[in-house]
């Protein structure tokens, strides 16, 4: 009868507080490697946490006292019109505008301009289509800093179904928890094929259009 040779445990395992046995290794010491673990775990989710972005600062805007207007030509003639409902979601923080975005929404059907006739024809589907699209969105894509209070914006514009960037500079200012934002954006109206089909020449209803808008916001928190 031929006796198995004696279990022996590797230095290197035995230096590791690990013993060999019954074709497994058995952890001695086992409370101070599980609080080793631990911390690296609680140390590495803190590095993680610490390298995240801060969220950017939420403002609510006060859409009865802000505005969001257009400006283009009628048979020669300056035409204003106003947008009497929209909502807008606003982030912003100066200190890191990565994180700042800003997003508008506008309700075709509250485009006025004091004349019903004028109104009532905007909304058809050759120029706003408001039963077939009844909104129009603007989403930031970056805002950069170019002197002071003033920043160039980088954006899209989606109308009748067609999106478009769109880049103009804005001022925002801000005093506590109040903000102040103003701007415009000159839009080829053919681009978003606005009367593109009856009205394609401008010499009518004019190929340019300015949206001005006039945004007056409070720090939510």
């Amino acid at each position: 009868m031929v006796l198995p040779p004696p279990e022996v445990t590797p230095p290197t395992l035995r230096r590791q507080g690990l013993a060999h046995g019954s074709g497994r290794c058995r952890l001695r010491g086992g409370s101070e490697w599980g609080a080793t673990m631990r911390l690296g775990f609680a140390t590495m989710a803190a590095a993680l946490l610490a390298a995240a972005p801060a969220e950017a600062a939420r403002w609510q805007v006060d859409t009865a006292r802000s505005s969001i207007t257009v400006e283009f030509e009628q048979n020669g003639q300056p035409v204003t019109a106003r947008f009497e409902r929209f909502t807008a979601e606003v982030a912003f923080d100066l200190k890191d505008l990565t994180t700042s975005a800003v997003v508008v929404t506008v309700d075709l059907a509250s485009f006025k301009t004091g004349d019903a006739q004028r109104d009532q024809m905007a909304a058809s589907s050759e120029l706003l289509a408001v039963a077939s699209g009844p909104s129009a969105r603007y989403a930031t894509r970056s805002l950069k800093a170019v002197a002071d209070d003033r920043y160039e914006v980088e954006a899209e514009l989606t109308l009748k179904g067609i999106t478009r960037p769109l880049t103009h500079h804005a001022t925002i200012a801000i005093a506590g928890d109040r903000a102040h934002a103003q701007g415009e954006a000159v839009l080829t109206r053919t681009e978003f094929r606005v009367g593109a089909n009856q009205f394609p020449r401008g010499d009518q209803i004019g190929l340019a259009v300015t949206v001005r808008f006039d945004l007056v916001a409070r720090r939510q928190g």
